[in-house]
């Protein structure tokens, strides 16, 4: 009798080690709505009303009364909020306890991944944009990007600006331009090497850190490897179509689109069209030809390559060598971190199924895309039907419930947040 419970004790120990459990409670008779669970799964954040007026909790803090609420967010580390509000015919901006406004209309305010910065875009009025990361204001502008783009270094943040005919770039402390048309930059995912498209003197150029590209008709891009070393762009010359991946050219193309570059830059991609047919050039092999190719999709890694595309009046899905179809829709796929599985959904007899590498579930009603977890060996979704919401993890199924949430922790854990009816308290559940 002892030893048996001692081993009840030793397995009870187990099961709360592997999910801890947290409440937070809501106001008697409220609804609840907009739900969204923090990166880390710390923080959960809800709109609801009453009497009247708009409230915003997180946790268990109580922000408000609002007249609107439109927009909120959480940090990643959940640790920070923005609202967007709007307060006697004019719309302002919260970040923590400080409010910003008022505005004829704001951006969505983004927090960058560390979770210590933030970026928003503005209108003061009809002629007055601008743009603020963290305190610091730039403008007015007459236009600018509709929203500031932060990297992982946040000093490296950028967007595009005009006053007047010129353009303008700002990346971090640094003015670039004028141009004559808007600009097309991006960063390197290692904050190291600014790229961009612009227009001089009626001519396309191509920059890529202090390398300029001989001027063209026209050019986009360009799109830039992990540290830049690689690159890729497409341009027009004498109204022909090309493409160039470092110092190899691509074409003559009638068209091309979906220009993709790996973080490693050895694997690339894009859709041509030729003699009325399209075609899809992964590194040395070429599929097609198709009636038309809606999208493709290239992993990071460059290892898996997915196609939606058209033929005969009927749609396919392909991914490498493996094809599903015919199907009546597909929809873009989520890879994991390193690019080495996927996951996708389709749609087929009207019933909505999940591809995870080689494994398919369904048919469901509605379901969303999987997600993977920080270490690749688990897989995440949710799939709704008239019983209520559902998640599935590790071949476990959790609900019905009237709607539930989850994130994938970076300590590779799932933390899931839901309510069941008749409770008058959210739950949090963290599952390792």
């Amino acid at each position: 009798m002892k030893h048996l419970l001692i081993l009840l004790l030793y397995l009870t120990s187990c099961v709360n080690s592997q999910i801890e459990l947290k409440k937070i409670q809501l106001e008697p008779g409220v609804e609840i709505s907009r739900q969204t669970l923090s990166s880390d799964g710390s923080s959960f954040a809800f709109k609801y009303e009453k009497e009247g007026k708009e409230y915003l909790q997180i946790n268990d803090k109580k922000i408000g009364p609002f007249e609107s609420i439109s927009v909120f967010s959480l940090s990643p580390d959940g640790l920070r909020y923005a609202i967007q509000y709007d307060e006697n015919a004019a719309e302002y901006f919260r970040v923590d306890e400080k409010v910003f406004g008022p505005f004829q209309n704001t951006g969505r305010v983004f927090f960058s991944k560390d979770s210590k910065s933030f970026g928003v875009v503005y209108f003061k009025n009809s002629d007055e944009k601008y743009v603020q990361v963290n305190e610091k204001i730039f403008g007015p502008f007459d236009g600018s990007s509709y929203d500031v783009a932060i990297p992982e270094d946040v000093s490296k943040f950028y967007f595009w600006y005009n006053k007047g005919k010129e353009y303008f770039i700002q990346w971090g402390d640094k003015q670039i331009g004028p141009f004559e048309d808007e600009p097309n930059p991006t960063v390197s995912k290692d904050c190291s090497v600014l790229g961009y498209s612009y227009k001089k003197e009626k001519k396309s150029f191509i920059q890529v850190g202090d390398k300029t590209f001989v001027p063209f008709d026209y050019a986009y891009g360009p799109f830039l490897s992990k540290d830049a070393s690689h690159y890729a762009f497409e341009f027009k010359k004498d109204d022909n179509t090309y493409v160039q991946v470092d110092k190899q050219t691509f074409g003559p193309y009638y068209k091309i689109s979906r220009l993709s570059l790996s973080d490693d830059g050895l694997s690339y991609s894009f859709i041509y069209s030729k003699d009325g047919k399209h075609y899809v050039l992964r590194n040395e092999k070429t599929y097609g030809p198709y009636d038309k190719v809606d999208d493709i999709a290239l992993s990071y890694d460059g290892s898996i390559l997915g196609i939606r595309y058209v033929d005969d009046e009927k749609l396919y899905a392909r991914v490498n060598d493996n094809i599903v179809g015919p199907i009546e829709n597909v929809f873009y796929p989520n890879f994991s971190k390193s690019g080495k599985r996927i996951a996708w959904q389709y749609v087929k007899d009207g019933g909505r199924y999940i591809q995870v590498d080689a494994e398919t579930f369904g048919p469901f009603e509605e379901c969303t895309i999987p997600t993977f977890s920080a270490d690749e060996k688990n897989y995440c979704f949710t799939y709704s039907d008239k019983t209520g919401a559902y998640l599935q993890y590790k071949n476990k199924k959790y609900g019905p419930y009237p709607w539930i949430e989850y994130s994938h922790t970076k300590e590779n854990k799932l933390v899931i947040a839901y309510i069941r009816k008749g409770d008058n308290f959210i739950s949090l559940e963290s599952i390792k």
